[in-house]
């Protein structure tokens, strides 16, 4: 699990929103580190943006610049934290990963995780493909995260051949969101083929049917995601909405023109 390119712009696009300046506390499902696909160096200008508080600015500068001269062991991991420290401001910071640093905790996500505390933040930045146990990991963010919290998830879509047991697509989404009643602040697709990424908003469904229906979608592509949780109830399972009946026409014309 690492930071890319996709996921840094997403997120530097999610701080701009406004939507994650408020946020306390944060709980990463699979603690991430520096891909490497964005020169680290430029997590400089990621605090210049978000950070406003000059004495807190010149901190983040401090650990940005130590970490970059002394290369410590978990360098690519303390990169991934800054960063996170500039865009969320957070207090409170978890993790649960079995190969992750001593700041992870080590706990089967195929099982209900014992944390008993909910966040502001839960993230999945390319954790729940990797457990099989898929239903139970969703129920885990849902359970960990508080009222009016944002769940981030960044899945495969296309592609990542033998990367994990699972690819995931814009019907998982928008179906899991319906049945939980999550807000969905955004939802886009990365074109993870080109060089940087090619990233598209998806929020109305037939933006990434058309592409499929005129063979425009990439063979290895991601979705990056932000549910809001948006009340307190125990977590549903979703039916899909093409045999749930919750599909417009279009969309379900195009279910006999797609490969299936």
């Amino acid at each position: 699990m690492a930071l890319t390119y996709s996921i840094l712009i997403c997120l530097k696009s999610l701080w701009e929103s406004g939507l994650v300046r408020e946020t306390n506390s944060i709980l990463e499902l699979g603690e991430q580190n520096w891909f490497g696909d964005v020169d680290s160096r430029q997590i400089s200008d990621f605090i210049n943006l978000c950070e406003k508080n000059p004495q807190r600015k010149n901190k983040l500068e401090n650990e940005l610049a130590h970490v970059l001269e002394t290369e410590p062991e978990e360098k690519l991991f303390d990169l991934a934290k800054i960063f996170y420290k500039a865009i969320f401001n957070f207090d409170v910071y978890r993790a649960v990963d079995f190969h992750g640093t001593s700041a992870s905790e080590k706990h089967d996500l195929n099982y209900p995780v014992p944390i008993t505390e909910q966040f502001d933040i839960v993230t999945n930045l390319g954790t729940a493909e990797h457990i099989f146990n898929v239903a139970q990991f969703f129920e885990t963010v849902h359970e960990k995260t508080k009222k009016g919290g944002f769940m981030i998830h960044f899945f495969p879509n296309q592609g990542c051949y033998d990367h994990g047991f699972y690819n995931f697509h814009p019907t998982f989404v928008f179906d899991l969101a319906r049945t939980n009643n999550y807000g969905i602040a955004s939802l886009v697709y990365s074109n993870t083929r080109q060089s940087p990424p090619e990233l598209l908003s998806i929020l109305e469904r037939p933006v990434y049917v058309q592409r499929a229906i005129t063979g425009e979608l990439s063979d290895y592509s991601h979705l990056f995601t932000v549910l809001v949780k948006m009340e307190s109830r125990p977590f549903q399972f979703p039916q899909q909405g093409y045999y749930d009946s919750d599909l417009p026409d279009e969309l379900r014309k195009a279910w006999n023109l797609l490969p299936r």
